[in-house]
């Protein structure tokens, strides 16, 4: 598949992020997308053609296929020609409609799942005669990879609820700046290698074996993506439940839209974590009198981390609003800022601060 966009928006807003974690399965199974997907015939009869009631129906569909004992294949070829996104607001439109769309799949599995139980108790386990057909045919299929579409499902159901754990990063770093309370007390070794240690040993056993064989940088450009989407994710969650708007597939070109109040949490957070790390600086120097240095420098690292997740959509979406360059130049680039003159004011106040700390209360005791 080709798509028609290139540079840091496409990168980092659609392609990576969706299809490169999928790469170490695609001998198996693959997810068959509406735009390039081939099908047989054969295949669409058996589960009465496409099935719709999602706004994600491409993905329904491969479900209802998986479940019937098909597996599908990746092709790594350039088959067909697809449009992506060219602005973040269309990036972040669309992903809120795979939300709501991944969450109406699994409730209409679920209910399906139930019909077919209340169903086969009515018909006191007797199946129809094409059921039994189904079922012959679905155990002569090889390999059985109900596994593998099992995870497949769970995936491409219910990874919007993942991005709330973007939501646990920021609030708990926005939280970290302003109080320098740290989540776990640094000064408690076992606390801190019961938490930290067993959650990233775990964490990227399962991240470095699903980015198997995938660039170092397209990885960072996913986890951005994770941060970046979580607001997205969750508005298309509220849909999904609470019957929100419909969304429409002009979402995908991006062509006629440029701005969208969902791009607003990306950027109002990213200035609160800067603003929150200014804080942090002035009062370490100014309320805490330079004690407890590990509370404020580990606050000011984890909220640095943060702003670095946030910062590449944000910008994008910033260069939307600010530059006077023509749509077509300023599509998917960052606010150009000035480099040289924030180099020189961070090394400026960098003195500063090292001066406030010597001087501080306990800069001093610490001189002797």
């Amino acid at each position: 598949m080709r798509l028609f966009a290139d540079g840091i928006l496409t990168r980092l807003l659609l392609f990576w992020p969706f299809f490169c974690f999928r790469t170490c399965l695609s001998s198996v199974i693959a997810l068959a997308v509406g735009t390039n997907a081939c099908w047989r015939r054969e295949v669409l009869n058996e589960i009465g053609g496409f099935v719709y009631g999602s706004v994600t129906e491409d993905t329904l569909t491969s479900n209802e296929v998986h479940r019937r004992g098909y597996i599908s294949k990746y092709a790594d070829e350039d088959l067909c020609w697809g449009e992506a996104p060219v602005t973040v607001a269309a990036a972040l439109l669309q992903r809120q409609r795979w939300a709501k769309g991944a969450i109406e799949n699994g409730m209409r599995i679920f209910k399906g799942a139930a019909k077919e139980r209340k169903a086969m108790l009515l018909s006191r386990g007797k199946p129809s005669e094409l059921s039994e057909f189904y079922a012959y045919r679905r155990q002569q299929r090889k390999p059985n990879n109900s596994f593998v579409s099992t995870m497949f499902w769970l995936d491409s159901t219910l990874y919007p609820l993942l991005g709330w754990g973007a939501f646990g990063y920021v609030f708990c770093a926005l939280y970290y700046l302003i109080t320098a309370a740290a989540p776990i007390s640094p000064t408690s070794t076992s606390s801190l290698a019961g938490a930290f240690v067993t959650y990233y040993a775990v964490r990227y056993a399962a991240f470095f074996s699903a980015f198997w064989d995938v660039s170092s940088n397209d990885v960072l450009r996913s986890q951005q993506c994770w941060f970046s989407y979580s607001f997205a994710h969750t508005v298309g969650v509220w849909d999904a439940l609470f019957g929100g708007s419909k969304l429409g597939w002009v979402a995908n070109t991006g062509q006629r839209h440029r701005r969208s109040w969902l791009e607003w949490f990306n950027i109002l957070t990213l200035g609160l974590l800067i603003a929150g790390i200014v804080w942090r600086l002035v009062a370490f120097i100014s309320i805490d009198e330079a004690c407890a240095p590990y509370e404020n420098i580990g606050a000011i690292f984890f909220g640095g981390y943060v702003a670095w997740m946030m910062a590449p959509v944000a910008l994008v979406s910033l260069n939307e609003r600010l530059s006077s360059a023509s749509e077509e130049e300023r599509e998917g680039k960052m606010l150009q800022l000035p480099t040289p003159l924030i180099a020189a004011a961070v090394t400026i106040l960098g003195v500063v601060f090292l001066s406030g700390w010597a001087n501080a209360r306990c800069g001093i005791e610490a001189r002797g």
